[in-house]
């Protein structure tokens, strides 16, 4: 992915995550916390690691316009967003 990209990305992770099942679900139970992000701190100089369950639709829907064209290939891609 472009490193231009990484602000839309940003933006585009808070969407599908407000839109998977998962916190719509949450949501609808009245929780005000969400399961869908789990972050992974491990010990030492060494990069965390998240987890985080996104709507399929939204993001597979940005992989072709953030620039991660090889991965959204392999999904349902729009025939003009994979040539």
């Amino acid at each position: 992915m472009p490193e231009s990209n990484i602000p839309l990305f940003l933006q585009t992770l808070a969407e599908a995550i407000e839109t998977s099942n998962l916190c719509l679900s949450e949501k609808y139970q009245g929780n005000k916390e969400t399961s869908a992000v789990t972050v992974l701190i491990p010990a030492g100089d060494v990069d965390c690691a998240c987890s985080i369950t996104v709507s399929r639709s939204v993001i597979t829907e940005a992989l072709g316009r953030l620039g991660l064209t090889k991965i959204y290939e392999q999904e349902s891609a729009p025939q003009e967003w994979t040539k």
